[in-house]
Order: C-alpha cells, then structure tokens, then sequence
C-alpha cells in the first residue's frame, strides 16, 4: 500500500480517536420518532446521544409541537426526520429553519424500496401471500431509477424502517450525513454502521425463520403501517381496520369489518397501543377472531440503539402470539 494512503489513514484514526476529537464538540442532532432515533443512536453510540422529538405514547399522525420542541429544531445542527407523509407537524416548523441546518428526508435517499400507499380498508384482491403492492418503487444497490419528485413521494407509505433492506440504506446514510457533518469522527460513524449492519442481518435471518409458517394467514391491522413488513416477509394482510389512524371506522366499516372476517377467514385484527380500539373489539368480539397487538414505533421500549431490534422482535412475536396459535386475547 501507497506510503501517502497509510499516511492519511492514520491521520483519520487519530482525528477520530485521539484528543482532537474530543475537542470538537459533538453534532446537536435531532430525530423526530423512536424507530429512526434507535438506528441514528445506534451510528453515533459513543460520540454523543441524538434528541427526539416525539416521545412516550405519541404518534407522528396526531403529535401537536410544543414550543420548547421548536427551539431544540431551532439549535439543531442536523435533523432526521421521514419526512412530509408522516411527520405532517413539522412541515411549517422546518421550513423557517436557518439555512445552516441541515434536514435529512429519509423518504427522499437512493436505495430505498418504495411502496405506493392502499387506499380504502380493504385490500381483498391481494389473495396470495406475494403480495403486489400499488405503485411499488424498488431501488437496489446504486443501479435504480432515480427517485420520484418530492411531491410524489406523498402517494408512497412513510413506513420504511420496518423493512430491514431500507433500513440498511437508512443506516448508511446516516453514518454518511453524521460524517460530512464532522469529518473527525468519521471513522467511528463507520465502525458503528458496520456494526449495526451486522447486527440487522442476524435478526432479519431470525426473524424470517419466526414468520416464514405465517405466509397466507389472513389478518387485519390497525391502519396501513405494516405493508414494508408483509412484503419483506410475504404476508397476508387483507384489510385496515381504517384508512388513517386519525379517522374512526363509522357504522358500514364495521358490517365491512364483520364481512371479511367471515368471508376470508380471517385469524387475527391487530390493535396499536397509540389509538382506542374498543369499539372494534366490542363490535367484534362474537366473530372469534382473535386480538392482538402490534405497534410499528416501539411505543415503551427505552429509546437508544437497542430500540430498533427489540421493536422487530417484538411485532415478529405479537404475530406469531395471534397468527401462529391460534389463541390471541379473544
């Protein structure tokens, strides 16, 4: 190897081991749901802790931004967010930050799969455990067609971080944007991403052997946040409970609800800790079939890099617990 390349290697571990990197002050980073805060915290662990923005039972649908959260968006240096489908509250509150704020839509970066958002709360003609998705936008590797417009990326469903091949290319970017940001610490922003790409390799394997005999069982879910996992996985969702998490189903959802159940055969409804599903369960309850849980933000597992991992184990459980025995909370 080159004398000059050892020589700049050594020089980029010392920046980022030594004194130097002490001496900078770490990046004042922002992170608006639990999910994408568990993989950021996961790149930075050990050069600083990144700030969240919606915390404890909150949901980015219905969160409503207090003014102390906008003068932490405010003294930010770099801010990951989804981006404008899902974090509708921070739209206006982002757009009059100063230009030396850098925001990261992760939605918007390269190497993403896409998945085009099922209107209404039935999908019925999606009857094979492969299922087709509306408008599905695949990107792999650096050789994919480029991204839609901004604008467009409205029709695509902002859950991308429950499908672990976006997740890889979430970490990667992560790691990349920390270390345009502070160039010292570069080489630890790295070291850290492998680390967590080897990680999410271990609990995909695990998790696809967990989920594999669930392929074909039908189910419905709260509302159309899941669809990133039932493609990785091919599952078969059949229905939402509702459209948007912030509607409540009226009376013809309901007999539409009793409907599929019987029609299809369906073994399990998921609920989500962040909305009342009473009425659904009440309503429900004489149809046998089961209830369970499933909750795409982690909602109560302690926020930091294990976040992500215990979140994945947890719905890959939950839909075991109600897909794979039968049993539920019915």
């Amino acid at each position: 190897m080159p004398l000059k390349i050892l020589f700049a290697m050594g020089i980029s571990l010392m920046l980022a081991h030594g004194p130097w990197a002490q001496a900078v002050p770490t990046p004042r980073v922002v992170v608006s749901i639990l999910p994408i805060h568990s993989l950021v915290s996961g790149v930075m662990q050990g050069t600083g802790t990144p700030t969240l923005i919606v915390k404890g039972y909150g949901s980015p649908h219905t969160y409503r931004m207090r003014p102390s959260v906008a003068r932490v968006l405010h003294s930010a240096d770099l801010i990951f967010w989804v981006g404008p489908t899902l974090e509708t509250f921070l739209r206006k509150p982002l757009s009059v930050l100063p230009k030396t704020t850098r925001v990261i839509a992760l939605l918007e970066i390269d190497g993403l799969t896409l998945i085009g958002n099922r209107r209404g709360g039935s999908w019925e003609g999606h009857s094979h455990s492969h299922q087709q998705f509306p408008d599905d936008h695949p990107h792999s590797g650096g050789n994919h067609s480029p991204l839609p417009e901004a604008t467009q990326l409205l029709g695509y469903n902002p859950h991308i971080w429950l499908h672990p091949g976006n997740v890889r290319q979430l970490i990667k970017a992560i790691a990349r944007e920390l270390s345009r940001l502070d160039p010292p610490r570069e080489a630890r922003y790295r070291a850290n991403a492998e680390a967590v790409l080897r990680r999410i390799g271990g609990l995909e394997a695990k998790i696809r052997t967990r989920l594999s005999p669930l392929e074909g069982i039908p189910y419905l879910v709260f509302h159309d946040a899941f669809a990133y996992l039932e493609r990785h996985y091919r599952l078969r969702a059949v229905g939402s409970i509702t459209a948007s998490p912030e509607q409540i189903p009226g009376a013809r959802r309901i007999v539409e609800l009793r409907a599929t159940v019987r029609r299809l055969g369906v073994r399990c409804i998921f609920r989500e800790p962040q909305f009342n599903a009473k009425l659904i369960e009440t309503t429900l309850q004489d149809t046998g079939v089961n209830i369970g849980d499933l909750d795409p933000l982690g909602i109560g597992i302690p926020s930091g890099p294990d976040h992500w991992f215990s979140m994945m184990e947890g719905i890959s459980e939950g839909m075991v617990g109600c897909l794979g025995t039968g049993q539920g909370d019915s």
